[in-house]
């Protein structure tokens, strides 16, 4: 078996923490590709480790790529209609399971339900990974139909003709944090029942990749409202503030948009129009990707308890095993192997093939595989928003991480979700191992005026916390000063 992993060749396309039951959807998933996207695409080898690494083998990405440079615009103009679609479908379906009360259900119920779950869910995930390769060939598209300039001002030029004209849930989220926090001020009253409307409507974003156990609660909000009123922050003017910001942005868009005439450039005003839409959609679909599993988690939870299965080991099966025991009523996997998954699990989907590798000894020989250690003092990526800063490292891996990074440190993550928003609120920078122009981590850092710097590749494993290191947002530079 490790013969044949080490033959393949293998590209790390993403980093993200994410639960077995989430994953094992995603991987297998690719039945539904052609149905779902309209195109086929094939995919023939897939590896996850559950630190976070998502590794692609037989080039294909590049397949994917060259998918979209024949197909196009008309192609990208089908597949976004596509996404909406798929993932609206499963936005739907979770929140009709989120209202049912799934224990006085019998059980072929049950497994009708997460059989149409497994079905939805399937081709909404199809929509997670070809997002990266649309960001990279839009960029690059954009790149090349723009006037001839130097290479950095037409990346200047992108960051700003591509920001998105809607809103995602991490900035409601904001707008509503802090008119939370005025409450606190003028009415106690209004604002516990406020801070109960907030919690229902944002506890998901805590919960990304199907960690259920890390949804928001009353006491994660009171702690954030605490750090903003420690800063002295006042809510009226961080509102105006946010719009101030965005109006900006349109602004120089709009000046940009005449200045170059983009108007009377058809392929390139499509083009722009279809990476804004993107940039929106990519926060969009894995939010309500994520979400759905956290309000359908009843329904899982309800399976578990007939098999007499501990609720919370849930997340640590594979989707196909939650439906063995919907029909069986029994534990699918033993409690010594669910005590290996929680030492660590990897993945991988080999030619229409499914196979988990669990406990401390699959760790090792996988890690000998698949990670790198190099020892950069100064490194580039790409910048997302222009400014320079000198601060303190704190690597944010999970939410876990997130309290430890105070005001003024340089936040480095592989990405940057919205659940991160506690911590990207405080810090003073922002660098990431992956993400394109059109990413959460670019999208938030020009929402917050804040230097940032995407798709270094390497941030997470070269830098560790309590390093010193200067943020170069303007030459894209990332560089250790001690």
């Amino acid at each position: 078996m490790l013969d044949k992993i080490k033959k393949i060749e293998w590209q790390q396309l993403v980093s993200r923490r994410e639960a077995l039951l989430m994953r094992s959807i995603t991987d297998n998933a690719g039945e539904y590709f052609y149905r779902a996207a309209g195109f086929h695409w094939p995919v023939k080898n897939v590896f996850r480790l559950s630190e976070g690494p998502l590794i692609y083998g037989d080039h294909c990405l590049a397949n994917l790529s060259e998918i979209y440079q024949r197909g196009g615009v008309k192609l990208l103009s089908r597949f976004r209609q596509r996404l909406v679609c798929h993932v609206t479908r499963l936005d739907r379906l979770a929140h009709f399971l989120e209202k049912q009360e799934c224990s006085s259900w019998p059980r072929r119920r049950l497994v009708y339900y997460a059989k149409k779950y497994h079905r939805y869910a399937s081709c909404a995930h199809n929509f997670l990974t070809p997002l990266a390769v649309v960001d990279s060939y839009l960029s690059q598209v954009i790149l090349d139909e723009l006037p001839p300039a130097p290479e950095e001002k037409k990346r200047e030029w992108l960051r700003t003709l591509t920001f998105p004209d809607r809103e995602n849930s991490h900035m409601t989220e904001e707008r509503s944090l802090y008119k939370l926090l005025q409450l606190f001020r003028k009415n106690r009253a209004a604002y516990r029942l406020r801070l109960a409307k907030h919690v229902e409507k944002f506890a998901w974003i805590g919960a990304r990749g199907y960690w259920w156990d890390d949804a928001w609660t009353e006491k994660d909000i009171e702690i954030r409202l605490k750090e903003l009123r420690a800063q002295k922050k006042n809510p009226a003017r961080e509102l105006r503030r946010i719009e101030t910001q965005r109006r900006v942005i349109f602004q120089r868009a709009q000046a940009l948009n005449r200045q170059l005439k983009i108007t009377r450039q058809r392929i390139l005003k499509t083009c722009i129009s279809l990476a804004k839409e993107f940039a929106y959609l990519r926060t969009w679909r894995s939010d309500t990707i994520y979400s759905a599993g956290y309000f359908a988690r009843n329904l899982f939870y309800e399976i578990a308890r007939r098999a007499r299965f501990p609720e919370d080991d849930v997340v640590y099966l594979t989707f196909i095993e939650l439906m063995r025991m919907a029909k069986t009523g029994r534990a699918p996997v033993s409690k010594e192997e669910i005590r290996r998954r929680k030492q660590f699990y990897g993945e991988w989907y080999h030619e229409g093939k499914y196979y988990v590798f669990s406990g401390r000894t699959w760790k090792k020989r996988l890690r000998m595989i698949f990670s790198t250690h190099p020892d950069n003092k100064q490194f580039f990526g790409t910048v997302a928003y222009k400014g320079k800063m000198k601060g303190t490292v704190r690597i944010v891996r999970s939410t876990r991480d997130l309290s430890r990074v105070k005001r003024g440190d340089v936040m480095v993550a592989v990405m940057t979700f919205p659940n991160f928003i506690s911590a990207m609120e405080k810090a003073a920078a922002f660098v990431t191992d992956e993400g394109g122009i059109l990413c959460h981590a670019s999208i938030v850092s020009r929402e917050m005026g804040k230097p940032c710097i995407i798709g270094t590749k390497i941030a997470t494993q070269v830098l560790k916390d309590g390093d010193r290191v200067e943020v170069d947002a303007t030459k894209g530079i990332v560089k250790k000063i001690r």
